[in-house]
């Protein structure tokens, strides 16, 4: 029998409502649209490829970038990859690929003790 892997809607909506819970000020990071119309429009207003889809400030001490994707079938791509390394090379940044909400929750608590 196979067991079915969450969505990565799923996986990012059961995020916010733990970040909300957490009472932590985060933002989505928009990197895409639902058409070529809105994608060029996102462009022109500086949405960057491979930025992470979430920042999460930690209080007193600095931004925990996370780019989250599904347990199974997830890909990070090379954009990604380049935002995380370029974001961990600054001070005060930590950024991270999530595998899932149980990776994501674990991240954010590895920051918060």
């Amino acid at each position: 029998m196979k067991v079915k892997v969450p969505s990565e809607q799923l996986e990012a909506i059961r995020l916010v409502d733990f970040l909300r819970s957490r009472g932590l000020r985060f933002a989505h990071v928009p990197n895409g649209g639902p058409s070529k119309k809105q994608n060029t429009k996102n462009k022109q207003l500086g949405v960057s490829r491979g930025c992470p889809d979430y920042l999460i400030l930690l209080p007193g001490s600095g931004v925990l970038w996370l780019e989250l994707k599904r347990v199974k079938g997830g890909r990070v791509s090379p954009e990604q990859k380049e935002w995380v390394e370029a974001l961990n090379k600054l001070p005060g940044q930590f950024a991270y690929v999530a595998y899932g909400f149980e990776d994501a929750k674990r991240l954010v608590e590895k920051h918060l003790v």
